[in-house]
């Protein structure tokens, strides 16, 4: 089904904007654009949290498995941090730019200053990634020198992307790209077979028989990329002491925290992720991302000002580490481009207005006698009995329930759907399923109603999740260590409630790297890595003081949260 007919729009190259359209709404089009076109759309978001947003709309309406989605999320730093990504965001990253140069159709969905970062040259990934595969022949001290070089880390039991473990004749890897780890099971020096396992039971999973190793970084510390950086580091800070930290760490084959804003010095050149996507990208953009860009040069070139003060942690100047505004613009300009408005934007005469609405209020009244009367007087002045359809959208199968029983009053009782384009081909009048969009929407053209739990209960709709997220909102988040401090209460999103007793460098495998300690009951303590940041929030549920700490390993936290 068409909601837009942008059948038409496929050939047109001229600059197009649309109108009323949130997320959902941009969502539904650019599933229904990426459809109609058989090459890479390009959608460019204000921010990671809303390419996260839209990417999950985006899977809802073009279903699970016709449309690759790709997505290229932030670093989550601020420029110039002194600390690294984490390397889950590192992994999606390097597996995006590995496809990307062999994509077809699909959609990448990336944040405006994503598009700005520098980045290393296409030929990286394709020229440093090797394979394992059953049957294969293979030497365990090759292996070994090969995930060494690639940047991965030796550890007694595999947890996280980058790391691997050698435990008589098995090899455990989580490669870089991979939603889970891998393990070898060798038979003398032939690979018997390989498995996927889960990283946190141990548990292994699903055989397979091939694995791709991605490199760890977005740069490598082999001896001809070392060499590289050093020459290069002397030739942009001549007067900078060899005793520097970083050149010290890179020196002997360490990645220090926050390397990535050294990641020009690698290589001979950059390049962008304008170089690895298709020549016949089409571009969707959010308005106004031009502002967004331009703030995020003003800050970078701000921070830069403000972080390049000390001698032994020199930087490069911003232009080197991101494309500047103007060269942004020009990549921009040269693509096929489509704008697209919120419905807070009062529409001009050269933006093109849709079917989609976004929906008044329909919200449940629990305190009122009549709680569903919102909703049943919108269906009433819709026509919906009439003329309409109607999917209801729960967050789980248990909160499916809870909208059926709301609906019994009205003598609705929707029919079970297994994902939107069901829906949208069937003759189903009310239809209901379990699925995690954000928002709704509703096309009055054609009298289709989209309605999510957040019309139906507001903000008091998906709590765990909001709790989760909360370490994610502006005011929660620690944007640098330097937030910290010294016996505050913090938040960790897995251990809950702690208090901060400052940093503390230890080495594991030769390698020295900064942690955050925090305190537990009972003194307990727990070493968080700098570059977990991101896992840490501030506590807001009380007196600093009188915070009550949780207890390590205990259940009580996951209850709570």
């Amino acid at each position: 089904m068409n909601f837009f007919n942008l059948k038409a729009l496929i050939n047109d190259t001229a600059i197009s904007q649309f109108g009323g359209l949130d997320v959902s709404g941009k969502a539904l089009f650019t599933a229904e654009y990426a459809a109609n076109y058989d090459g890479m759309v390009m959608v460019v978001t204000h921010s990671a949290l809303e390419s996260r947003t839209l990417a999950k709309c985006i899977q809802f309406f073009a279903g699970k498995n016709s449309l690759p989605i790709y997505d290229f999320p932030d670093w989550e730093t601020l420029a110039y941090d002194v600390f690294s990504p984490h390397r889950d965001i590192i992994s999606r990253r390097l597996r995006t730019l590995s496809k990307l140069p062999e994509s077809g159709a699909g959609v990448l969905v990336v944040p405006v200053a994503c598009l700005m970062h520098r980045l290393a040259p296409t030929d990286f990934i394709a020229a440093r990634a090797f394979q394992y595969q059953v049957g294969e022949i293979i030497n365990r001290e090759v292996i070994q020198k090969q995930l060494h070089h690639a940047g991965y880390r030796k550890v007694t039991t595999v947890f996280e992307h980058g790391e691997y473990a050698f435990r008589g004749s098995i090899i455990d890897i989580f490669p870089m790209g991979s939603d889970d780890p891998f393990r070898i099971d060798l038979l003398d020096n032939e690979i018997e077979s390989l498995r996927l396992f889960d990283a946190e039971s141990q548990m292994t999973k699903t055989a397979t028989n091939l694995i791709e190793i991605l490199p760890a970084h977005e740069f490598t510390l082999d001896k001809q990329s070392v060499n590289l950086f050093l020459n290069n580091w002397h030739e942009r800070f001549p007067s900078s002491p060899k005793s520097c930290p970083i050149y010290k760490d890179i020196s002997n084959g360490i990645a220090p925290q926050g390397i990535e804003y050294f990641l020009s010095l690698f290589f001979p050149t950059t390049a962008t992720l304008f170089d690895y996507i298709p020549s016949n990208v089409r571009l969707l953009c959010y308005a106004d991302v031009e502002k967004i860009a331009e703030n995020f040069w003003v800050e970078a070139v701000t921070r830069h000002s403000d972080q390049n003060i000390d001698p032994s942690r020199p930087l490069l100047p911003p232009e080197e580490v991101f494309l500047t505004n103007n060269e942004l613009q020009g990549q921009l300009s040269a693509l096929t481009n489509i704008i697209l408005h919120d419905s807070s934007f009062t529409p001009a005469t050269n933006v093109k207005k849709t079917s989609i609405r976004k929906f008044p209020d329909i919200s449940i009244d629990s305190a009122s006698s009549d709680p569903t009367s919102k909703l049943s007087n919108f269906f009433a002045e819709q026509q919906v009995a009439e003329s309409g359809r109607v999917l209801f959208c729960a967050e789980t199968p248990g909160r499916k329930e809870r909208i059926l029983d709301l609906l019994r009053p009205l003598r609705i009782r929707p029919e079970d759907c297994s994902d939107w384009i069901q829906f949208s081909k069937s003759n189903v009048t009310y239809g209901i399923l379990a699925s995690s969009i954000d928002s709704g929407l509703y096309c009055s053209e054609k009298s289709i109603f989209l309605i999510t739990e957040r019309e139906l209960f507001g903000e008091k709709v998906l709590q765990k999740r909001r709790r989760s997220l909360a370490a994610r909102s502006p005011d929660m988040i620690f944007n640098n260590l330097d937030e910290l401090k010294l016996g505050s209460a913090v938040v960790h999103i897995e251990h809950g409630v702690g208090r901060y007793q400052g940093l503390e460098t230890l080495t594991i495998d030769k390698t020295s790297q900064e942690f955050l300690v925090l305190i537990y009951a009972g003194d307990a303590k727990l070493y968080v890595p700098v570059s977990s940041l991101h896992l840490i929030s501030r506590f807001s549920s009380g007196d600093q003081i009188e915070a009550p700490l949780h207890q390590l390993g205990s259940d009580k936290w996951k209850k709570i949260k």
